[in-house]
């Protein structure tokens, strides 16, 4: 995907309402923005690409490879690999990949999903209760049971 293909298509997602909201939020003048836009135009610097995935959420690798800067892209990935430092799993950077694709209804759909999955399993109705206690409990029945026996025995006597 080339760099100008990838502005369009941010600016279109995030800020429908123009270039020139688009050009706002990334704190840069609008003809910078046309330039940078139109085929085979000049991509920004570092900081730029950083301010465009800040302000979009795009993937910081994806923006600077797209500007042609993916040696720099490289060596960060290397970077961030380095014990101590956190990275996101295979797992997690193939669903970041997968919902980039999703639309925006569709989004509402997997985080709904993925919300009834997380939320703490149901409490139980009833407390489990100590054996000791199930014990005496018991017991105690037994107890009232041998007594009302006993007083029916007495009664009929």
């Amino acid at each position: 995907m080339t760099f100008s293909t990838l502005l369009r298509q941010l600016q279109r997602e995030h800020f429908p309402d123009g270039v020139q909201a688009f050009a706002r939020a990334l704190d840069i003048h609008i003809t910078r923005l046309y330039r940078a836009m139109k085929k085979g135009g000049d991509p920004f610097d570092v900081r730029g690409c950083c301010r465009i995935a800040k302000v979009t959420g795009a993937d910081l690798f994806l923006v600077l490879r797209a500007a042609g800067k993916g040696d720099i892209a490289d060596d960060l990935v290397v970077l961030l690999k380095a014990p101590g430092l956190r990275t996101d799993s295979p797992a997690r950077r193939r669903l970041y990949e997968v919902c980039a694709q999703l639309d925006e209804e569709q989004i509402r759909y997997v985080t709904g999903t993925i919300e009834i999955l997380l939320r703490p399993p149901r409490a139980p109705i009833v407390a489990p209760v100590a054996k000791k206690s199930v014990h005496r409990c018991l017991k105690r029945q037994m107890h009232k049971r041998q007594e009302l026996s006993y007083k029916g025995t007495l009664a009929r006597i």
